[in-house]
């Protein structure tokens, strides 16, 4: 046995003296007199109770786990620790970390993890050990991997930090919170603190909330949230069956002259379903990418859209100086189906005492609306380009503010309901809101009993083109109020 351990060190440890290795043992108390050695190597080899008691590892030390060694009943505190260890238990679920912590990986087998949950087909939970003091620990690392299992939560709000990896190991996340506000995972908070989190990466794993055994209806248990932080990517991830969104990008943090709005967001391959609020909410930001991705199943609360671009009503004065926006939202690729209310909604307001609009440049390719639809407006350029907007009311409508530079450009837009009294297109004005530059072209258009395309024009508020389009099977196939004298019509081809 000895023989063992001196040659399983030799691999495991770099060359030090003898007097910087430390072998740790429960015969001598309390446990802190034996760390007393910065950047020395601490070997734990058996089980250590720290009986209750709080130590403190000395500066720059290692800590190295060997046969069954694991620390157990405390507090243990780092200072830059590294911890080195096989995949066994080395921190037991009694054990508190606290301080400073660092790993080439951190295994969630090395703190206790209980792959014991048990949920049913709607995310409700029967039962499962608690692990949230496990997550509590193993946060403190940036590069985590989790054996793939079931994992029970009964609290939230895991709070991560900058430079940080979490590969769940396509495990399943069951959380469950009594509060009315609350998120599973979070970035930055309310309060503006830690706005500077970035590189951020969130993949291979589930999140199940707790919409389907909670009695409190509220909207703001997101599965997660990004209050703040730049260059954050979330890939593989399933977010469902939370209490608010399942993913949700924004904060009411105001700071005359800095920017505080959550940057530069990757969300690749993700499915959102059976949500509360929404599938996902953006209501400040500033370059966010969805590729591939899922929003499903989204009932509960209104709006109840699969994603909702949608910033918070502030004082005007707030976000024409705290750059409160949401701006430079891609959206590729990506499926929406089965949502309560629409597919994509993007709610901007009136522009600015600057004249600038607070949503911009909004660009939707090769994506499809099952049962779905587009609402939106107030906003400046927006892009649906190559489409397909299959629905069982409108498919879409701007209305409400004022709206320009709007392209729907070769999309299909088709009503499932063989009877009908729906429009597949709709702009209307108003004396208070125009709509600048609409341009609808090279789309097919099938199947609304009223109308193809109406624009409900009583002001000359409306502007744009209507070029290159196919209507079939439409009661009428376009319509305009005889005031509309700045719409180009071209080239459309009328099936009926």
């Amino acid at each position: 046995m000895k023989f063992y351990l001196l040659i399983l060190l030799f691999f495991i440890l770099p060359i030090y003296s003898q007097a910087n290795i430390v072998f740790v043992t429960n015969s001598i108390q309390p446990i802190q007199k034996q760390f007393n050695l910065s950047y020395a190597k601490y070997v734990i080899k058996s089980n250590i109770n720290l009986m209750s008691q709080n130590v403190v590892i000395p500066e720059g030390a290692v800590l190295c786990f060997v046969d069954s060694g694991r620390i157990e009943n405390g507090t243990l505190i780092g200072n830059g620790t590294k911890v080195m260890a096989q995949q066994n238990v080395v921190f037991s679920d009694n054990i508190l970390l606290k301080g400073s912590w660092k790993a080439d990986t951190a295994y969630s087998i090395w703190f206790d993890f209980k792959s014991d949950c048990v949920v049913d087909s709607s995310g409700r939970f029967i039962s499962g050990s608690d692990n949230s003091q496990q997550m509590n620990n193993i946060l403190l690392f940036d590069n985590l991997l989790f054996n793939c299992g079931v994992y029970y939560f009964k609290h939230a709000n895991f709070q991560l930090h900058s430079d940080m990896i979490i590969d769940g190991g396509n495990s399943v996340f069951k959380w469950n919170t009594s509060l009315k506000a609350d998120c599973f995972m979070a970035i930055g908070d309310n309060r503006g603190k830690w706005a500077g989190t970035s590189n951020i990466q969130l993949k291979n794993f589930t999140i199940i909330g707790n919409k389907s055994e909670s009695d409190i209806k509220t909207e703001q248990c997101h599965g997660i949230c990004i209050r703040y932080g730049s260059n954050i990517i979330l890939s593989n991830l399933q977010s469902g069956f939370n209490r608010g969104d399942g993913l949700y990008i924004g904060n009411v943090y105001l700071e005359s002259n800095i920017d505080h709005s959550p940057s530069y967001i990757s969300v690749i391959n993700c499915i959102f379903s059976d949500n509360h609020r929404q599938g996902s909410s953006i209501t400040r930001a500033n370059h966010v990418d969805f590729l591939g991705c899922k929003f499903i199943n989204t009932n509960g609360t209104p709006p109840q859209a699969g994603l909702d671009i949608e910033p918070n009503d502030i004082n005007i004065s707030a976000y024409e100086n705290c750059y409160y926006a949401c701006e430079n939202i891609r959206i590729n690729n990506c499926f929406f189906s089965n949502n309560a209310g629409n597919g994509l909604l993007v709610a901007g307001r009136s522009k600015n005492r600057e004249g600038k609009y607070i949503v911009n440049n909004i660009f939707v390719n090769n994506s499809v609306f099952d049962r779905g639809n587009i609402r939106a407006f107030g906003l400046k350029n927006m892009q649906v380009k190559e489409c397909d907007i299959l629905t069982d009311s409108y498919g879409w409508l701007t209305y409400r503010y004022s709206t320009e530079d709007v392209l729907i450009d070769k999309c299909k837009i088709i009503c499932c309901n063989k009877n009908n009294d729906f429009v597949g297109i709709k702009v209307e004005s108003t004396s208070e809101n125009k709509h600048n530059n609409i341009i609808i072209s090279n789309c097919s258009i099938t199947n609304f009993g009223k109308f193809g395309i109406f624009f409900n024009d009583k002001i000359d508020g409306i502007s744009g083109r209507i070029v290159n389009n196919i209507f079939h099977k439409c009661g009428k196939n376009m319509k305009k109020n005889d005031l509309s004298k700045k719409i180009e019509y071209k080239e459309n081809i009328y099936n009926d």
